[in-house]
């Protein structure tokens, strides 16, 4: 594998960009929100939630299945950061021209520099993460096996498990959203790279997503039911819906061990070489604040009002349809950066670095 891309995994992150917009729309578009507990919507909503809600754990461990064993370096960081400020100055830009009463200093100095305000707060983790590694390449590669999966499973028991039974964070991975729980999928993603050429089984893993997420949903529904009936009022359960859950952590894992192992044909190989390489565009297009607060809070809350079956499909479709704007968006992007030569200027910086990093 090395030098070379594994076809499920490039089609996992185009289906994993889906979940994540899927995702988004149930939250920020206000369905969750507002949606009437214990109907039928009620039930479909979170259900398709609970079964997109292993995406971002997905796009971690992708990190590490990709990047283990990789060149690491200043030009890497510096591509993705110019990729990022690329949609939140231009975002900026336009908002300034259309409705400049939403653009100020804060939202141009979070455009300029996202890393440090949180603008997008994955980049922010991933961004730390960037920098340490090449360190985790290293010791995924010094442990053997079973020491590898001796930390792996203490990472598992300690930030998964127990913060879960205990319903606290006491290792501070702040539900998933930090540089630290990026780092342990990281490190898992690493594993499963090194030892890439043992079969599991495609089906059997497709399988172990699905029995996480109708378990994960059928336990949120059950125990809403109970508080219910005992309290006379509803309170929302969603302890096992975390990125850091122990069976959202294991949705993700079975469908990353399931998609790197199928066999995908010519259409498929062609369609996520096409689409896989922008599928972050989408997430940078969709989620920039200002195009975030106008377009997708609360804007798909009327579907409340169909039955449960167009509620799921409309949401579905709008994520693809989604999709392929961000994808389109991204192919811009691209060529504006060949036009400009940004990949060559990476290269300079990255040379100037080591340069100077000699000189130390």
């Amino acid at each position: 594998m090395a030098g070379k891309r594994n076809n499920g995994i490039e089609l996992l992150r185009i289906v994993a960009m889906i979940m994540i917009v899927s995702h988004h729309i149930l939250y920020h578009g206000g369905i969750l929100e507002n949606v009437i507990p214990f109907t039928g919507t009620y039930k479909a909503a979170w259900l398709l939630d609970i079964a997109t809600a292993c995406a971002v754990d997905i796009y971690g461990l992708i990190s590490g299945y990709v990047g283990y064993e990789t060149k690491h370096g200043i030009k890497r960081i510096l591509r993705l950061y110019l990729q990022v400020i690329f949609y939140t100055l231009t975002a900026t830009v336009l908002f300034w021209i259309i409705r400049p009463e939403l653009v100020d200093w804060i939202v141009i100095r979070n455009a300029v520099f996202p890393f440090a305000y949180r603008t997008y707060w994955y980049y922010t983790a991933y961004f730390c993460l960037s920098f340490i590694m090449p360190f985790l390449d290293e010791l995924t590669a010094a442990l053997d096996r079973r020491k590898n999966r001796q930390l792996l499973l203490a990472l598992f028991v300690v930030t998964s498990v127990l913060t879960t039974v205990f319903g606290r964070d006491f290792a501070y991975t702040d539900r998933g959203y930090t540089f630290l729980w990026l780092a342990i999928l990281y490190l898992a993603g690493a594993y499963i790279k090194k030892y890439d050429g043992e079969k599991k089984g495609e089906r059997r893993h497709l399988a172990g997503y699905l029995l996480c997420t109708v378990f994960t949903w059928l336990t949120k529904m059950g125990v809403e039911q109970v508080i219910y009936s005992v309290e006379h009022t509803y309170r929302k359960f969603s302890l096992l819906m975390e990125y850091i859950s122990p069976f959202i952590v294991i949705s993700a894992v079975c469908l990353v061990v399931a998609f790197k192992e199928m066999k995908c044909g010519d259409r498929l190989r062609k369609m996520a070489s096409f689409w896989a390489p922008t599928s972050f565009d989408v997430y940078l297009l969709h989620d920039e604040p200002l195009v975030r607060d106008t377009f997708i809070i609360g804007a798909f809350a009327v579907w409340l009002a169909w039955n449960p079956a167009l509620m799921v499909l409309a949401v579905i479709g709008t994520a693809v349809g989604i999709f392929l704007i961000g994808s389109l968006a991204g192919r811009l992007r691209i060529l504006i950066f060949r036009l400009l030569r940004v990949e060559r200027f990476c290269e300079w910086v990255e040379e100037r670095t080591a340069v100077l990093f000699q000189r130390m």
